[in-house]
């Protein structure tokens, strides 16, 4: 009886040790090589994203401008980044000071000499302050008070100028951090199931000369299979459900990064209005509201748009809706607001084969349309389901639009209305989806309304348009905050400002 207690014991011991090493061995080795991989790869999109920021200096260096100014522009392109997500700056290799920076307190003052760089194809640590100096182009891991980003640096041609781009690399630490634990916590449960099933075998097998060992033996045979088969059967469910889980989130991911480049690029926002902001965040990962913006020689058009929905189906409405108006301002001559919705909602209809007598004949979209003349200032404004808001000293006056979708309505041969707002210099204009107006918060866990936008607009008077769109987000954040329980975003989100 002892000797069997102590196979037992020496077994479960044994198989559990063993395990144990192995697992932490191989989960060890894996998250490195995660790591290092991870590393290459955002190298090589901090590289490519280099390479865009050079091409803009690049133009403006060929178009005559001079540096100061485009210190300037760069400084404010830098600003818009989230610092938390990754952001680019620009240095004087010369001086070895900062001349671009999110953090406009750190502009002027010279690169810290205790700042280490661990150049990923030399596998050497560099000074960063030697690196400034030398225009040395190099790639790895910054080291920085007691943090740690992921940089990609480079000189600029003909320039004394050094630019680098950063991503921070604490988010996926901690990843592996925990996906450290975790597998360490299943292989602990894994190896202890294991170490008890080989002591009770070796148990089982310490008492050959017992009775009825034939008998158990069938019995315990049978139980194990019965046992794989189970878990065989598990493991297949699962990694099929796991399988398609990531195939969904890959294609909406993938869809995401359609919507994105759909939408109007950030530069030429910048060129069309420099004077705005847009404050957008979808419910899911892609949106059913979007943005457009393109000029010609006589307007500017803005559109911000709300499709029926969220998510994939609201973004496929998106990118027809953005499609669609592509298509109108290319083919007419003479822009008006409210003939570009008219032809619009005729092309939404013809798109969806919308009939009186289609159940789901009122999918569609509300969208607020804004033609600036370049000559004077004026806006020409039209409006489905959407209003113009305008912001002054003397208050919010709204120009409301006409109550009829782009789509099927009981009003469709009607006319859109166009509304003439005379240009002044004291006006900032908002355009807004209902997603922030509609969403439940607050003390009570109302919805916003538009009283409470009004009142949230009237309080960025004044602001520049940045702090509107950060003060805004902030807004948004808080207001979700229901006495400790945050309520979940219930539709998609888009406000944009700007000034004429």
């Amino acid at each position: 009886m002892k000797k069997r207690k102590a196979l037992n014991i020496y077994t479960f011991i044994a198989v559990w040790t063993i395990i144990m090493v192995i697992g932490f061995i191989g989960i060890t080795l894996s998250l490195k090589i995660v790591q290092e991989e991870y590393v290459e790869l955002q190298l090589d999109i901090n590289k490519r994203n280099l390479e865009f920021y050079i091409g803009i200096i690049d133009h403006k260096i060929k178009s005559g401008i001079a540096d100061e100014l485009i210190i300037q522009q760069f400084q404010e392109l830098v600003e818009r980044s989230d610092p938390s997500k990754g952001y680019v700056c620009l240095f004087d290799s010369d001086e070895g000071t900062m001349l671009c920076h999110p953090n406009r307190d750190m502009l002027g003052l010279k690169v810290p000499t205790s700042l280490t760089i661990k150049d990923n194809v030399l596998d050497s640590v560099l000074s960063w302050y030697d690196v400034i100096k030398t225009r040395t182009e190099t790639g790895g891991v910054l080291s920085k008070m007691g943090q740690s980003e992921i940089t990609f640096t480079r000189p600029l041609d003909k320039t004394r100028w050094m630019i680098s781009s950063h991503e921070n690399i604490g988010a996926i630490k901690s990843e592996i951090a925990r996906q450290r634990k975790t597998f360490l916590l299943g292989f602990l449960v894994f190896a202890t199931v294991m170490a008890i099933v080989a002591a009770y075998v070796a148990r089982k097998l310490s008492s050959l000369y017992e009775a009825k060992i034939e008998e158990k033996n069938k019995l315990l045979d049978a139980s194990n299979t019965q046992l794989k088969q189970f878990n065989e059967k598990v493991a297949q469910q699962h990694n099929q459900i796991k399988e398609q889980h990531k195939s969904i989130t890959d294609s909406v991911k993938y869809a995401q990064k359609i919507q994105e480049a759909i939408l109007t690029p950030q530069t030429l926002i910048t060129d069309i209005l420099p004077d705005s902001f847009i404050f957008y965040k979808p419910k899911n990962i892609v949106s059913g509201d979007f943005y457009w913006l393109t000029e010609n020689d006589q307007f500017k058009l803005i559109a911000v748009g709300d499709c029926t929905g969220h998510g994939v189906p609201g973004a496929f409405m998106s990118a027809m809706a953005i499609s669609a108006l592509s298509e109108i301002t290319g083919n007419i001559t003479k822009w008006s607001a409210k003939a570009i919705l008219y032809l619009l909602r005729a092309k939404v209809i013809k798109a969806l084969h919308q009939e009186e007598s289609d159940p789901y004949g009122k999918d569609g979209l509300d969208i607020g349309l804004c033609l600036i003349n370049k000559a004077n200032g004026d806006i020409e404004y039209s409006g489905a389901y959407h209003d113009l808001y305008i912001l002054n000293d003397e208050g919010v006056h709204i120009v409301k639009g006409d109550k009829m979708p782009i789509g099927l309505h009981p009003r469709l041969n009607m006319e859109f209305t166009n509304h003439i707002v005379k240009y002044s210099s004291n006006n900032t204009y908002y355009l807004s989806s209902d997603g922030i107006i509609d969403q439940f918060g607050g003390a009570e866990g109302k919805k916003l309304k538009r009283k409470g936008f009004v009142k949230v607009i009237s309080g960025l008077n004044g602001k520049a348009m940045l702090e509107k769109k950060h003060r805004l987000g902030e807004f948004f954040i808080k207001w979700q905050d229901n006495g400790g329980q945050i309520l979940e975003q219930t539709d998609d989100v888009l406000v944009m400002g700007f000034k004429v």
